[in-house]
Order: structure tokens, then sequence, then C-alpha cells
């Protein structure tokens, strides 16, 4: 059946997006193409029960089709369904999260509507470049798709403004550089990544270079002088030591080049720090909406305790602690703990404390536990913290994920031990991609 021609109809998505057609019983996998759409292609894989093929022509176009507006979609790895109109993303992301929770959890509970991202593109306050070299020119790129191998990239259209000027002001300075990129085959080249971090609100960035070692440090803290003094808005350039191979982006080891080694950034009238290491939602005026909504659910009462776990810098800690007794926040990395008790001492919140260690050897040492904020990173909680949460049996359990179906698995454990989920708000953090973050209340029986 490889390289066979067919014309068929688009029946339905799968949860990465790709179209699914039938022949014969046998599914075939499409990218880039729309349920109802009509369309020839041509298989390119064929395995015993599926089947792979690459679009040749669309016949019959969907109404929700879009004309993507980066002319690298497809190439680019990094957004998924440009050719989607935002409407039929949103019911996109609202179907996924069903599909995984009924599935995978085996829960009836459909979910709200998938609440828009107030910006559809420049949303994203974050980017991380690869640096590559190109006919003995250094440059700066994103990967292609399902590859490690970078194009470059003259804008990313879901990038910040801020962010993008400081993007395109140092691909200006790099022209001009001796530096080089790592190459893994020859493991020559000094320069690993770019990461670019900007407060949307305030106006500040923060570059950071991630390099093999110290020995370019001279280089590009002469580079890093340039471009604060071309964009005053970048408030320091730091420069991460990375000597691991594999797919870790940054080392444990940073240096400070010039100016301060963080920024600043305002969410629901309170200011965060935000460090070269430190987590933050990449999409800020929407977690504003994803963060009211969890405290919504949480309904805390002024005599109430708090547990914010996986807690990074505090953000939602500081934002409960307005309506709570007390706030606890867990957090494994030290450096995220030491910033979030900056950020509570900044904005005069005195209700919060933070505790640094794993959350599954932490959560049995607090002694009064009324309400839970989980927010683990993808791939869920550990069994351990499950398994605290049906023991200890909070009033409320606000679960927020960025992956359904490590979500859906987590509910269905806690579903069998003693909650139920209450009510289930997707809520699109990362519009133009297929990512969708999730908040979920849940109580107990």
């Amino acid at each position: 059946m490889n390289n066979k021609n067919f014309t068929e109809e688009v029946s339905t998505l799968t949860s990465q997006a790709q179209g699914i057609c039938s022949i014969d019983g046998l599914k075939i996998f499409i990218d880039y193409v729309l349920p109802g759409e009509r369309v020839t292609a041509q298989v390119t894989q064929k395995k015993k029960k599926y089947a792979v093929a690459k679009l040749l022509k669309i016949e019959t176009t969907s109404q929700f089709r879009a004309e993507p507006v980066c002319p690298l979609f497809t190439r680019c790895g990094g957004c998924q369904i440009m050719h989607m109109s935002y409407a039929l993303q949103l019911d996109f992301k609202t179907n996924k999260v069903k599909d995984a929770l009924s599935r995978i959890g085996q829960i009836d509970l459909k979910p709200n509507p998938c609440i828009a991202s107030p910006l559809e593109l420049s949303y994203r306050n974050k980017i991380q470049l690869p640096f590559f070299n190109e006919k003995n020119n250094l440059k700066l790129g994103l990967y292609k798709k399902g590859t490690n191998t970078p194009i470059g990239v003259d804008q990313c259209y879901i990038h910040c403004e801020l962010g993008e000027k400081v993007f395109k002001t140092l691909q200006n300075l790099l022209k001009d550089s001796a530096l080089k990129g790592f190459d893994e085959k020859t493991k020559s080249g000094e320069l690993r990544h770019l990461l670019i971090k900007t407060g949307i609100k305030t106006k500040e960035s923060l570059v950071v270079f991630i390099a093999t070692s110290k020995k370019c440090l001279p280089q590009i803290k002469d580079l890093g002088e340039k471009l604060v003094e071309l964009l005053p808005e970048v408030k320091g350039v730091v420069l991460n030591i990375n000597r691991k191979r594999f797919n870790t982006i940054a080392g444990d080891e940073y240096h400070t080049l010039t100016g301060r080694p963080y920024i600043y950034e305002k969410l629901l009238g309170k200011t965060f720090k935000i460090s070269a290491h430190s987590f933050f939602q990449v999409n800020p005026s929407q977690a504003e909406q994803l963060y009211k909504k969890a405290i919504e659910f949480a309904d805390l009462k002024p005599d109430q305790v708090v547990l914010d776990a996986y807690c990074g810098i505090g953000t939602l800690s500081l934002l409960a602690a307005d309506h709570a007794k007390e706030v606890i926040g867990i957090e494994v990395v030290e450096s995220a703990v030491i910033d979030a008790t900056k950020n509570a001492q900044d904005n005069k919140i005195s209700n919060c404390n933070f505790i640094q260690g794993l959350v599954e050897e932490k959560i049995n040492e607090i002694k009064d536990l009324d309400v839970v904020f989980i927010n683990p990173p993808r791939k869920g909680c550990e069994a351990a913290v499950l398994e605290a949460l049906a023991k200890r049996k909070p009033q409320k359990l606000i679960y927020i994920s960025c992956d359904p179906a490590t979500l859906a698995r987590d509910l269905h454990y806690l579903c069998q031990n003693g909650f139920k989920a209450k009510s289930i708000q997707p809520f699109d953090m990362f519009p133009q991609t297929t990512h969708v973050e999730t908040c979920v209340l849940l109580s107990p029986l």
C-alpha cells in the first residue's frame, strides 16, 4: 500500500490534530487536514493497524480552515494547528480534554468549553532558540518538525513583541560574532541555546546564553553589553553552562554578565520576580484567567490552611493568600523557593511559607490541610502524592494540568479513592498549538 494515492473524506482528528481517513477499516493519519475535508493523499508508511499518509491536495476545503500567518508553518515544529480557525482550535481542545478524561480517567463529567486566550498571537513571554552554523555564520532558529535539526527564523509569530525586538537585535549583533554554534557531531562550537524571557506588563527582558563552557564568557559579555546599550529594556544578560549532552536545555551553573539575573512581571495586581531558571506561565494574560478560576473553585475562607503543591515561584500561593489564613507552598527547586519567599516579601504578604523538597515527602509533614492546589509537571503526580491526598481528604482539591492524559490518569485514581470531579475547565494557554491547560475542582465524597 506504500506510495498509493487515495481520495477520501477526513472524519475526525486525533489528540495531536492528525486527520483520520479510513479505507476498508484501516485508519490513515494525515497532518494538516480538517474534519469534513475531502483530500487526496499518498500513503508513506503502512503498519498492521494503521497507516500514515502525506497530503497532496485538498479537494474540498473546510469552512474552519485558516491561512497560517507564519511562512514556516508545517516546517517548524513550534505550532501544529495554525491551519485551524480559532473557533475550531478551542473546540478541538475541549474535545481533547473530554476524550482523555472519558477514555483514560473513565470520568463522565463533561468539561466546560475551552476558554479563549486574550491573544491568539504574540502571547508567549519566553522563547528558546538553538544556535547553529550556516555557511560559517552563526544563526538562531527553531527545530524542524519532529527533528533536532534547526532551521533559521526571522520571526516567531506567537512570541511577544518585546521578545521579538530583542531576538531581532541579537540576530544583527551575531552577524559580526566569531562565536560558533555547538555541533553535536563534531563536538565543536560554544553556544547551544538562547533563552529570552520577557515581562510583558513591566516591559523587561532577560537574555540567557547557554554554552558548553566558560571559555566564551568574555565574548558573550561584550555581546550582552552591546545589546543592553541598544535596548535598555534588556535588564540582564546571563551565561548558563551546560556541559551535559542529551536533551536538557540548561545546566546548573549561572553567571550574570551584565545587569541583574532576573526580571519582574505583574499578575493580578501582584509583582513577581522571574529568574533565568524560574517557571512562569508562558501566556500571562491567560494565566490571570486560569488563576482566577482556580481561586473561584477553591472558595477560600479566612480560617483555612491552603497547600500549593509544585508552587514554583509562588504565583498561585500569593494570589490565594489574600483569601486564606495561611498558604504553604512546596517546591523541589531551591532557587524557586528563594524567589517565592522574596515575592511574598515584595508583595508584603506575611501568611505564606515555602518549603523546599519533594511534594511526596513534604506533604505528610503538614498538619492542617483544608484546601490543596496541585500543579505538577507534564508527567503528573507521583503515586505517593495521590495516596497522601486520598488519605488526607482536603475539603477542596484543585488540580491544574498541562497534559490531559496524565491528568486523566491521576483523576481516575483520585475518583476511585474518595473524591468526585465537580467541574472541569480547559484554558487555551497555548494558541496555535495542540497543548491545553485544564483546571479541575474535586471534592471528597
